[in-house]
């Protein structure tokens, strides 16, 4: 057997060795990992010395741990998606009733017709938004979202997300750094407000 963590929730994941390789969903969060070739027990290094292939990417990792802010950072994590790029997770703690967000960090894809550098990309799911789709609703979220620089993104499933993003070459580290705590903290207080629930 395989025994990994889920690389959103942390949640312990054990599958079967021909399930290497393969994608499946998390049983607690659902988000989509790719089952590693090795158990956790097994590693031969430690975890947390594993740095951003992307020297960008990194400083904005080390200089968010040395932020002060009402938030904080319960685990930040760095690793690879099955295509070798970096994906940094932060599950922040927001405010002080133990609530907290799950907030990913990477580099976007190229996109098709789009400028050619690529993107510092940070992104929080809000949560699902099927029972309440109202227009206004949409329109109050797209507000906030336009408020805080931040882009409102609905998929086929009405699940919400909140997005920010910056071209790479010009990407400014302290404000990249505190743009992950503060989307943390919006998303966390729309999830609040609107929905009613903590949803990460």
């Amino acid at each position: 057997m395989i025994i990994f963590k889920c690389v959103t929730c942390g949640n312990d994941i054990e599958v079967s060795l021909k399930s290497i390789g393969k994608k499946g969903k998390c049983p607690i969060c659902s988000s989509i990992n790719v089952v590693p070739g090795h158990s956790k027990n097994k590693l031969i290094f430690d975890e947390t010395e594993i740095k951003c292939k992307n020297p960008v990417l990194q400083k904005i990792c080390d200089y968010v741990s040395s932020l002060i802010f009402p938030e904080s950072i319960i685990t930040s994590r760095i690793t690879t998606d099955a295509n070798g790029v970096d994906l940094v997770f932060f599950n922040i703690r927001v405010g002080d009733k133990e609530r907290k967000q799950a907030v990913t960090l990477t580099l976007s894809p190229l996109l098709e017709g789009a400028t050619e550098e690529k993107l510092v990309y940070v992104n929080t799911e809000i949560g699902n938004l099927k029972d309440a789709t109202a227009d206004d609703l949409l329109e109050t979220l797209k507000k906030i979202a336009d408020f805080w620089s931040f882009k409102l993104h609905v998929d086929e499933n009405y699940v919400a997300s909140l997005s920010y993003s910056v071209p790479l070459g010009s990407a400014n580290i302290p404000w990249v750094a505190k743009a992950i705590l503060v989307i943390g903290w919006v998303a966390d207080t729309m999830e609040a407000a609107i929905l009613g629930i903590d949803e990460h």
